[in-house]
């Protein structure tokens, strides 16, 4: 890669890391004003509303997705696949870009905090579904935000901001699959009466934020240079 490529790259990369923190701020003022709502209880009824229609439907096929979607998307499965990512950063010599991608941590951390600042009560138990969900349940006072729909979110942000700057089909399948992963999560939350649909929303755009954020910081630390790009 020449000179004048590496800088180009570096100034593409620059302006979407701007781009991206613009985003992630923007995410994080809306996210603030859902959680003001929300503890305000203006979406009380709405919520409520949303949770009755999805519990008139019940059919063993969602069951089985919904608990599947449940696992993937678990706490202790998602910061395995970001210690995973980082040992992938770590092993090609990108330590920053590394650190970036643990950037899930400190988002499950202000999921945990939130969900004790907002009053928002959890679904009521004529409402739940009580599917089957084998991994550790931290009870918590309130249930806003989800942390299944911040989790996917981030993951769906990164994966499919990171596909695109592949080239073929990958530009567009991987961001795809990322989509309908997530929808696909922050419905089955919904479905499963474990979360109001505030909840799923404001745990989408928190997560959705970050993960765009950090795969934009990701790609602004350039790769190691090997001796043999070096040109004159």
């Amino acid at each position: 890669m020449t000179i004048l490529a590496r800088v180009t790259r570096s100034q593409t990369d620059e302006r979407r890391l701007d781009r991206a923190a613009l985003l992630a701020l923007a995410a994080i003022a809306v996210f603030t004003v859902l959680s003001v709502l929300v503890n305000a209880r203006d979406f009380a009824n709405l919520d409520l509303a949303i949770a009755r229609a999805f519990h008139r439907i019940d059919l063993r096929i969602l069951n089985h997705l919904s608990e599947t979607l449940a696992i993937v998307f678990s706490g202790e499965f998602s910061l395995l696949y970001a210690l995973v990512i980082a040992a992938y950063f770590w092993r090609q010599g990108r330590r920053w870009a590394a650190l970036a991608s643990l950037a899930l941590f400190p988002l499950v951390l202000v999921e945990v905090v939130v969900k004790y600042v907002v009053n928002q009560p959890p679904v009521p138990a004529d409402l739940y579904r009580g599917l089957i969900y084998p991994l550790t349940t931290v009870a918590t006072q309130g249930s806003f935000p989800s942390g299944h729909a911040a989790r996917a979110a981030f993951f769906a942000a990164f994966l499919g901001a990171r596909g695109r700057n592949r080239a073929g089909l990958a530009r567009w399948l991987v961001p795809s699959i990322a989509t309908i992963l997530l929808l696909a999560c922050g419905l089955s939350r919904l479905y499963a009466e474990v979360h109001w649909a505030s909840d799923v929303v404001a745990g989408i755009i928190l997560g959705a934020g970050v993960g765009y954020f950090v795969t934009c910081l990701i790609d602004a630390f350039p790769e190691p240079t090997r001796p043999d790009e070096v040109k004159a």
